[in-house]
C-alpha cells in the first residue's frame, strides 16, 4: 500500500549517463490519504515519500494538521508525475470528488465508515 522509497534530486543537475536517466525515470509522486487517532479527521496531500511527509505531520511542522495529531497513513496512490498527483488530489478535495474520497476512506479507515 506504501509507495516505495524514490531519490531526492535537488537543484540542477546534469544527466551523465544512463544510469542517472534511469533514476529520474524511476522518480514517481504519491497521492495520500491520512487519518488521526479517533478518525473525525481526514487529510489528504501528495508527496515523493509519504512516510517522510507523515512524520512532519506527525512532529507539527504542517499548519493545517498539527492540531489533530497523530496522523496514520490509511491510503495511498502512486502517480507518474507531479501534475497528475496535483491533479488528483485537487479532485479528491474538490466538491467533484468527496464521493469518491468517501468511498476510499470507509474502505480503508479502521473506524469504518465516516
Amino acid at each position: 500500500m506504501a509507495c516505495p522509497r524514490t531519490p531526492r534530486l535537488r537543484g540542477t543537475f546534469r544527466i551523465a549517463g544512463k544510469r542517472d536517466a534511469a533514476r529520474v525515470a524511476q522518480m514517481f509522486y504519491c497521492v495520500y490519504i491520512l487519518e488521526n487517532a479517533d478518525g473525525s479527521r481526514h487529510y489528504v496531500g501528495m508527496a515523493l515519500d509519504p512516510e517522510k511527509r507523515l512524520k512532519k505531520h506527525n512532529s507539527g511542522l504542517v499548519f493545517s494538521t498539527k492540531a489533530y495529531k497523530p496522523w496514520t497513513i490509511i491510503y495511498t496512490e502512486r502517480l507518474d508525475s507531479r501534475i497528475s498527483a496535483r491533479a488528483r488530489e485537487k479532485f479528491l478535495k474538490s466538491y467533484s470528488g468527496v464521493s469518491e474520497k468517501r468511498s476510499i476512506i470507509s474502505a480503508n479507515s479502521k473506524f469504518g465508515k465516516n
